[in-house]
């Protein structure tokens, strides 16, 4: 599971590094890691402090780093022999953030180990070119389906496939495909939140659901926005969620909303710093044939588009259950993919297209697109002319079918479902 992976490369990294920081979106169990830790540390008879920065905000210590440090010194011995463990919860309720940090990791040294959660991503935080060099940051996702999997069905998920391994692809979709056809429509609907996926029913789903997106408004759009701008921003999420997956026209979003383009941009901006929405870039090298600049839409979580769009039910195998909510799904599980280095798209200036373009090392891409029917499937002329031109960097290809799994050199023909599960 993603998280017992984080845990433990957190753990290994203890004895060289110093200073940890943990991102991702309000509510995927940013805390919960960090009392895991905590509790290891104290098993392991170390003294391990955690503090819930929002909750204690105002109180005297966090007035300046200068003050903080005295707190430390006054309450808790420290060595680089037997340092401190200390766990910052919601660092980002700090005012100056980055020199508090920095400050911090540069008098106390290796004397205390640092670790930070933050809901705001940490390319929006400056910090100096010192502190950020030596951080170490991992980002938490909402479940992926790898990982809701493993919460809510009784078979056994604790499986990696390797991409090019047809017969054992096989043998698990044989295995497994009746139960994830059953668990998909609520996935899809719902997302992967761990307090959504906990929920019992539909109706304490939509309440946990709405309950992260007001304590998004409240605690994380407030750090850059006025409450009174809160409204228009909420519309503003409104739009991408409804049109998810599309090109996003900034002159077209501007005037629909009657939004100032540096206004807009910065809606863009935060709405990406928050974990909230991605805008994917397209691929390209010859700006003349192919798109260079628009960017494409897709959410951070499946549950965040449905609730934000108004809601929608699922029922595998219908109409309703359309390629959008399955190009969201993908996006989503390939953004979690910690070997995937860049996601981007692919379209032409006369409209040929790729679904995602997957930088999988410095050299290489892997093209994938979704044909979301049943059945024999064939690759797309589009993506026969992409690899005749990329023949050199492209590594494999992929399509993503709904029941076609079948592998030609370097295509694999392989169904949705089992994409969280394969190793490139």
């Amino acid at each position: 599971m993603i998280r017992s992976l984080i845990n433990h490369h957190i753990l290994s990294d203890l004895e060289k590094e110093s200073l940890f920081i943990i991102q991702g979106s309000r509510g995927v169990g940013k805390t919960e890691l960090l009392q895991e830790l905590q509790q290891t540390f104290q098993a392991q008879g170390r003294t391990a402090v955690l503090i819930d920065v929002y909750r204690e905000r105002f109180s005297p210590k966090f007035d300046s780093p200068e003050r903080f440090y005295d707190f430390l010194r006054n309450n808790f011995s420290m060595s680089e022999k037997e340092p401190l463990y200390l766990l910052f919860d919601n660092v980002n309720a700090l005012d100056k953030i980055a020199h508090f940090l920095a400050y911090l990791h540069d008098i106390l040294g290796r004397t205390v180990k640092l670790f930070c959660t933050t809901s705001i991503a940490l390319g929006s935080v400056v910090l100096d070119e010192k502190t950020k060099k030596e951080a170490r940051v991992y980002t938490l996702h909402p479940y992926s389906w790898y990982e809701y999997m493993s919460v809510v069905s009784d078979h056994v998920y604790d499986v990696s496939l390797p991409w090019n391994n047809e017969s054992a692809l096989r043998d698990f979709y044989k295995t497994h495909q009746r139960d994830l056809e059953k668990q998909f429509p609520a996935y899809l609907r719902w997302g992967g939140y761990p307090q959504v996926v906990r929920a019992k029913n539909s109706a304490a789903k939509q309440e946990a659901m709405h309950e992260v997106i007001d304590n998004y408004l409240e605690r994380d759009a407030t750090y850059f926005l006025r409450t009174p701008q809160l409204r228009t921003f909420l519309s503003f999420l409104r739009l991408l969620a409804t049109e998810s997956t599309e090109l996003f026209n900034h002159d077209d979003v501007s005037m629909r909303l009657r939004l100032h383009k540096k206004t807009l941009a910065k809606y863009v901006h935060i709405a990406s710093s928050t974990f909230m929405f991605n805008f994917i870039p397209p691929f390209f090298t010859d700006g003349r044939r192919e798109m260079s600049k628009m960017m494409k839409i897709y959410p951070h979580d499946l549950g965040l588009t449905s609730t934000l769009s108004g809601g929608v039910q699922v029922r595998y195998g219908e109409e309703v259950f359309d390629e959008t909510m399955i190009k969201n799904f993908v996006f989503t599980e390939l953004n979690k993919n910690r070997t995937i280095k860049q996601l981007q798209f692919y379209r032409t200036i006369a409209k040929a297209e790729i679904d995602f373009v997957a930088h999988v090392d410095d050299n290489h891409v892997m093209p994938i697109e979704i044909a979301w029917r049943q059945g024999k499937q064939k690759a797309s002329v589009a993506m026969k002319n992409f690899v005749k031109k990329y023949e050199d960097r492209v590594k494999q290809v992929v399509v993503l079918t709904q029941d076609d799994l079948r592998q030609e050199g370097k295509y694999l023909f392989v169904p949705v479902l089992v994409l969280p599960f394969l190793e490139f």
